[in-house]
């Protein structure tokens, strides 16, 4: 196994590989400077609901990103060493947009907007 530069406040694991606040690190789908990049800018804190907080760049709807790529989406294969399913996003389940703790992030489904689809057989006020 190729071992990476990752920042000073990674661990390593008795099995050798990287851990960060007890999760292990998938190291193998980004490089050694975007993990470092995001690890970097993600706040592990003691908030009441157990969000880590992004201090980090976001597009212009508030998500976190890391080198124009989603950091939810990142973090997700980094910590859960899992690749999300194609057309499938990566949600929060605190709905705090900007949380990357693992436990947070499932991969969800884009619903349709209901209440904006107009119902063809209702009659205008």
């Amino acid at each position: 196994m190729q071992t990476k530069s990752l920042p000073a406040h990674t661990n390593a694991s008795p099995t050798g590989w990287p851990t960060f606040h007890g999760y292990r690190l998938n190291t193998q789908h980004h490089s050694a400077e975007e993990i470092t990049a995001l690890l970097s800018r993600i706040q592990p804190g003691e908030t009441i609901n157990g969000c880590w907080k992004w201090n980090g760049e976001r597009n212009r709807n508030g998500s976190p990103m890391v080198k124009n790529k989603s950091a939810a989406k990142m973090a997700y294969i980094v910590f859960l060493d899992s690749e999300p399913f194609h057309g499938f996003p990566v949600m929060h389940e605190c709905e705090n947009q900007t949380c990357l703790n693992p436990d947070h992030l499932t991969l969800g489904r884009y619903r349709p907007k209901l209440d904006k689809i107009r119902d063809p057989y209702k009659k205008a006020p």
